[in-house]
């Protein structure tokens, strides 16, 4: 499992949703011993990894009027507007 969990983290999956799937595959194996699927939880020796906290990047006003400039007529300048007015992110 350490194995899939670095493959994940190397190409580029953020340590949270790594994390994610370790909490999924663990609980999904302690049920499977609980219904007598499997003799153990394989998942509850390996350490989940640990989560980093990324500091946001917020665009300054001059920014957000320059990137709204260039996405005039852009058929995604209504995801644009919509994710400045709402603080939407990218990822997590």
């Amino acid at each position: 499992m350490r194995n899939v969990y670095r493959k994940k983290l190397d190409t580029g999956l953020a340590s949270s949703s790594v994390n994610y799937i370790h909490v999924t595959l663990h609980k999904a194996l302690e049920q499977a011993v609980l219904d007598g699927l499997v003799p153990r939880n394989v998942a509850k020796g390996v350490k989940a990894p640990q989560v980093r906290k990324e500091e946001v990047k917020i665009l300054s006003p001059t920014q957000v009027r320059a990137l709204l400039s260039e996405a005039g007529g852009d058929r995604l300048e209504a995801l644009y507007l919509l994710a400045i007015h709402t603080g939407l992110r990218q990822g997590e």
